[in-house]
């Protein structure tokens, strides 16, 4: 391990943004394709962080188009967390 003269020397420089970016509200994060993103738009913060992360994964993974792997997130959002009732989807498609 490195004394702490020693890392000093090395002259290492660390990015520390003002804000936490890691938050999906902090950011203008929408899905492409819009039928998701209605969806989205009607998650809190949890879900939509967690459908966030099972997308970059899907996509990270299995090599697909961000689109696709978004619609993949969602359907797992919507029906492995319990997101989806007809109430729901009644009020994001008659709007």
């Amino acid at each position: 391990m490195l004394s702490i003269r020693r890392r000093a020397q090395l002259n290492f420089y660390a990015y520390i943004p003002e804000t936490d970016m890691t938050k999906p509200s902090d950011h203008d994060v929408q899905p492409s394709d819009p039928l998701v993103a209605d969806i989205f738009n009607t998650l809190d913060d949890t879900l939509k962080e967690a459908f966030l992360e099972r997308a970059s994964i899907i996509e990270f993974e299995s090599n697909l188009p961000r689109a696709h792997a978004e619609c993949l997130a969602m359907i797992y959002i919507l029906t492995e967390r319990g997101c989806a009732n007809s109430t729901t989807l009644y009020k994001i498609h008659s709007t």
